[in-house]
């Protein structure tokens, strides 16, 4: 099955006008209207997929940052990390924090790290729960600041979204991205769930490319087929 996804990815990278990883100075969503189809794992591929190749940074952005299943993940296959350093982007990041009453609160040491994974050029986020109050609470903010340096530092930088079913975060930043990508399984999705996220999605001015569908033949699992659908 990975080749059918690896082929499905291939699609992204032509539809967003370049060639595999060669990509360059694009940033991409991948999104899903349900959790557990899949999402996670393509952005990881498509990340790692360009890192190899890539003549500066590969992100691969987390947006559900309390869960960091990203860091997580690389963290259990036990791979080599470099020291974390600052994440933010020209001095900003992508969220703030707010306390119990909705009062912002200052980020001097920035709970928002990047980390390198080895030696290759894909930079990971990790949010930095040190000192991090159990009310305070996090808020997505549609950042074009944040967004713009993604765009002029890196080849490409890949967004994992959660699950509209989850969150509606990955909603606000949808109209920063170069191209979104919706994800769905075809034996655990629901197709009105996922044209009902396309539809939020195109409200907010958003990229559509198209959709992978997870958990299907091979033949199905192919961007190119689902971009007559979307588009």
């Amino acid at each position: 099955m990975s080749e059918a996804y690896d082929a499905a990815l291939r699609g992204v990278f032509r539809a967003l006008g370049r060639g595999g990883a060669q990509a360059r100075a694009w940033r991409v969503m991948f999104i899903s209207a349900s959790r557990g189809e899949g999402v996670s794992m393509l952005a990881r591929m498509a990340a790692k997929a360009c890192a190899p190749r890539a003549t500066r940074a590969v992100m691969l952005v987390d947006l559900d940052l309390l869960r960091d299943s990203q860091y997580r993940w690389f963290a259990a296959a036990k791979t080599q990390m470099r020291p974390p350093v600052d994440g933010r982007l020209k001095g900003a990041a992508f969220f703030r924090a707010l306390d119990e009453d909705g009062r912002e609160l200052p980020d001097e040491t920035s709970r928002l790290q990047l980390v390198q994974m080895g030696n290759e050029r894909l930079y990971v986020t990790h949010f930095n729960t040190q000192d991090f109050e159990p009310r305070t609470r996090l808020q997505i903010m549609n950042s074009p600041q944040y967004w713009d340096g993604a765009r002029e530092g890196c080849d490409l930088c890949v967004v994992d979204a959660p699950a509209l079913s989850r969150s509606r975060v990955g909603l606000t930043v949808s109209g920063m991205m170069d191209g979104v990508v919706i994800v769905a399984s075809a034996e655990r999705g629901s197709a009105d769930a996922t044209l009902a996220l396309k539809e939020e999605l195109e409200l907010r001015g958003a990229p559509i490319l198209g959709a992978i569908y997870t958990d299907a033949d091979p033949s199905a699992a192919r961007m190119e087929r689902w971009l007559t659908r979307f588009n």
